[in-house]
């Protein structure tokens, strides 16, 4: 397996999990404050605004560290140029955002996100998922390994 198929593998589990996770916390009755969920949002558009603007380095700080470290791996660029070498899709709208404790799933019209908080902010774990169907997990384009 390539080390990009290694990376899609681990964020699958990843995602799985969240799904496990979100599923639990809906079950539950159990909500986070709209704050947190637009905080969320917002860092979701603010990474793909700076993909979008061709600012790298605005982008790789929006990472969580695993993530970053992951794709500097798989791609063998400094994570300001590999955020930019991907084939990441002009995001579009926010549609849904969905918490279960400290992640979050932020759907957008052409992406889902996923991020997590680290060090009392939130960051991307995943970005340029797409699912698979049925009650496989999503695929991502960026994802920690």
């Amino acid at each position: 397996m390539t080390s990009a198929g290694r990376t899609a593998a681990a964020a699958a589990a990843a995602i799985a999990s969240f799904a496990v996770a979100a599923a639990l916390a809906t079950a539950a009755g159990c909500g986070a404050p709209a704050d947190e969920e637009k905080a969320a949002a917002s860092v979701a558009r603010a990474f793909h605004a700076a993909v979008d603007h061709r600012q790298g380095t605005a982008a790789c700080d929006l990472l969580a560290p695993q993530t970053r470290r992951a794709l500097e791996r798989v791609s063998q660029l400094p994570c300001a140029k590999a955020v930019l070498a991907g084939k990441l899709a002009a995001a579009g709208d926010v549609r849904t955002v969905r918490l279960a404790g400290d992640q979050a799933q932020v759907a957008l019209a052409r992406d889902t996100v996923f991020l997590a908080v680290s060090a009392k902010s939130w960051k991307i774990v995943a970005a340029g998922c797409r699912p698979r169907g049925g009650q496989q997990p999503y695929v991502c384009l960026i994802a920690e390994s």
